[in-house]
């Protein structure tokens, strides 16, 4: 289904920060928004696995953002998935990542500042084999006591590992684990689909052939199992996955994009981690995308899409019942290369905000809402 493109004269949505792009000395991928310095304006963290770095820039509360001294950090290993949360209870914002090539979770604890050091026992072997291949990592409180935790899932491997936290900055492998996820995850989701407060887990299965998303319910002690009727049909070569509700009914639905396709694929929860393919679905965006994001960025109440998608960003905006038509202005250029975006509020105006990755432009893209 194809959906209908908006009328030029219309006004755009968003808008180029002032200075935006923002360059930077290699490329970066996945990026994270976060107040990192505490002076309570929103902060990115980008990785760039080519040059093992991860990059910090500071907000300045009004969209635009500049580079301390200390970034970007060296890293011995090459950054790709990140995952960004308080690890050690100290108020601060902790930054773990992974290198796609390793089995290991690196966590770098934060001074609130700006400044990361490693975790003393760092890095986090997630399990033992000879195959890394480790395209996902997200961090929630798995096992209910309280303290974070961390998820990660092995492409090649076809499973996932968690890490059990202690709350002061160590991890280790929780009993159970690893268990399988389907073939070839990608970046996994992780969210509560069945309404028992448990956090679940979601994993598009990538790769020519396969048409399929995961999901795996937490038992509350971060043991999980499949759905019942887990996996899930989507169009072929699911990417990458998001959480949210996009119909309104206050139950968690699933967003997939797909590999060399300009398609989403949207799935409506039930409630019970129960989903099905919702009319029209898969929708041509218009452009091939990776990275998904599931907010309300024009302030009307309905969930709306937002998507990296090569050269710009694509915002999809919802009708509350499942449906999407383009914003006015999308597609947004941003720089070559934006397969990951950030959704946040960059400079204090109460409007959602986007900011682009831009691997091949070695650069960051901000679009301010209006």
């Amino acid at each position: 289904m194809a959906l209908p493109w908006p009328l030029a004269a219309q006004s755009p949505l968003f808008i180029p920060a002032a200075g935006s792009p923002f360059p930077l000395s290699s490329s970066p991928g996945n990026l994270l928004a976060g107040d990192v310095n505490g002076d309570r304006k929103v902060d990115l963290l980008l990785a760039s696995g080519k040059s093992h770095s991860l990059f910090v820039l500071l907000g300045d509360g009004k969209g635009g953002f500049r580079e301390p001294t200390n970034s970007p950090i060296k890293t011995a290993q090459r950054p790709s998935e990140m995952a960004l949360a308080d690890f050690n209870r100290d108020g601060n914002p902790d930054l773990a990542f992974i290198d796609h090539d390793l089995y290991d979770v690196v966590v770098l604890l934060g001074d609130g500042r700006g400044r990361f050091t490693p975790a003393p026992a760092s890095p986090f072997r997630t399990k033992d084999g000879n195959r890394p291949h480790t395209h996902g990592l997200a961090s929630a409180d798995v096992n209910g006591d309280g303290k974070l935790d961390l998820v990660t899932v092995n492409n090649e491997d076809g499973d996932g590992a968690i890490l059990f936290g202690d709350a002061k900055g160590d991890f280790a492998r929780a009993p159970g684990s690893p268990f399988a996820v389907g073939k070839s995850p990608y970046p996994l989701a992780v969210g509560d689909l069945n309404g028992d407060r448990a956090p679940d887990i979601a994993v598009p299965n990538s790769g020519p052939g396969n048409r399929t998303v995961t999901v795996l319910l937490n038992d509350g002690k971060g043991i999980f199992h499949p759905a019942s009727k887990s996996p899930f049909e989507v169009a072929e070569a699911p990417f990458f996955v998001a959480i949210g509700d996009v119909n309104g009914d206050r139950k968690m639905d699933l967003v997939a994009t797909h590999d060399d396709r300009n398609l989403v694929s949207i799935l409506l929860g039930d409630g019970r981690a129960n989903f099905k393919l919702a009319p029209g679905s898969p929708a041509d965006i218009g452009g091939r995308a990776w990275g998904v994001v599931v907010a309300d960025v024009d302030g009307d109440g309905n969930a709306d899409l937002i998507a990296a998608a090569n050269d710009s960003a694509r915002v999809l905006l919802g009708d509350k019942r499942g449906n999407f038509k383009p914003a006015p202005g999308s597609p947004y250029p941003a720089g070559k290369g934006a397969w990951r975006l950030a959704v946040a509020d960059f400079n204090g105006d109460d409007r959602l905000d986007i900011a682009t990755s831009n691997l091949e432009s070695d650069s960051v893209t901000v679009l301010l809402g209006k």
